[in-house]
């Protein structure tokens, strides 16, 4: 189903389409020292840099992020991953707002990162176009909140609503699934079987 579409996504994307992907696994300390170091590595191979135990752009501009929540018991959650973010050089803010403007802040893109709850169908369908797809990026008060625009993902969300029966049905939603995390939009914190 992907290998027609390989040649269009991007190297990194058809690398992680291509690669045999696990999710981490750690001791839950919240603390994973070869992660980190794994991810150092990376930052410097893309070209980033240290200064004084922060991370740089190429021109020098240092790395940073904010998180934007409205609950009041998040910050607690998120603290092991901002607590890694920072071992990595990273500046972090969490911003917590009230929910009016949470919700308009979320409608209209403005933010760099938050929290979220992505609930899924056993029976995936239109709604994938709304999550995913290139058209809704722009939309607001869409869920696409990544932005993301990938003719690629287009076809596989268009093949997912046009699946004729359960097994195609699955096959495909395997190969959105797979597409999106090469894509790297979103980052699984944690997850129920």
């Amino acid at each position: 189903v992907l290998k027609p579409h390989l040649t269009k996504l991007d190297p990194i994307q058809r690398q992680g389409v291509l690669k045999d992907w696990k999710y981490s696994t750690t001791d839950a300390s919240g603390f994973n020292r070869n992660n980190l170091l794994t991810a150092r590595e990376l930052l410097l191979k893309a070209g980033y840099r240290y200064q004084n135990a922060e991370l740089l752009d190429k021109k020098g501009k240092p790395i940073q992020i904010e998180f934007l929540i409205f609950q009041d018991g998040l910050q607690r959650t998120l603290m092991p991953f901002v607590r890694n973010l920072k071992r990595l050089g990273i500046r972090v803010n969490i911003r917590q707002v009230d929910v009016p403007q949470y919700i308009e802040r979320m409608r209209s893109k403005d933010f760099d990162m938050t929290t979220n709850v992505m609930p899924q169908s056993l029976s995936p369908g239109n709604e994938q176009a709304q999550f995913w797809g290139s058209q809704s990026a722009d939309q607001p008060g869409n869920y696409n909140y990544a932005g993301i625009k990938n003719p690629v993902i287009d076809i596989a969300i268009e093949q997912v609503i046009r699946a004729q029966y359960r097994e195609q049905l699955v096959v495909r939603t395997k190969v959105l699934d797979r597409l999106l995390r090469a894509g790297y939009y979103q980052i699984p914190t944690y997850g129920k079987g």
